[in-house]
């Protein structure tokens, strides 16, 4: 199923996961590549409870968390989005700079453009001198400063195309 999504084929990779987790039902990392083809082929609510039975089944992880928030998102529930990326936080203790930056980008979707730039903030704190963090943060702060809400890519939940989810 990973493989299909590194490949652009989310569809495939539904059909694929979705057999594979009616083999083996209990196995967290199937839901949350499933919760990420769903979201890739605007299957929303399919996508947010996929998230939600990888968290019931794993070990928590963050990304559960992203993928739920992304789900909420797509949805059109910001404020919802923004609960489930603040929690992603929770898990890390502090927080690297990419969970603040998603968290960062569901506020600014929502419209509260004071708390995002808050967790911009601290993006950039958790960031250091990472240049690559920095250049992936640019297009959020350019969101805040025009206020028109963006997507960073390579940012959140599923940035690599396969949700960190343990098995």
């Amino acid at each position: 199923g990973a493989h299909y999504l590194r490949a652009a084929q989310p569809q495939r990779a539904v059909e694929y996961l979705e057999t594979s987790r009616e083999m083996k039902p209990d196995v967290a990392r199937t839901h949350a590549l499933l919760a990420q083809a769903y979201l890739e082929i605007g299957r929303a609510e399919d996508a947010l409870r996929a998230a939600e039975q990888a968290m019931r089944v794993g070990r928590p992880e963050p990304v559960f968390h992203q993928l739920r928030a992304s789900a909420f998102r797509a949805m059109g529930d910001h404020e919802r989005a923004a609960g489930a990326a603040r929690a992603a936080i929770s898990f890390g203790g502090e927080g690297s700079w990419s969970e603040w930056a998603f968290y960062a980008q569901m506020l600014l979707q929502g419209g509260s453009h004071t708390a995002a730039a808050a967790a911009l903030d601290t993006a950039y704190q958790r960031a250091g001198e990472d240049p690559r963090a920095r250049e992936a943060l640019a297009p959020l702060q350019e969101s805040l400063s025009t206020g028109m809400p963006g997507h960073l890519p390579g940012v959140g939940a599923a940035a690599d195309g396969e949700p960190a989810g343990r098995e």
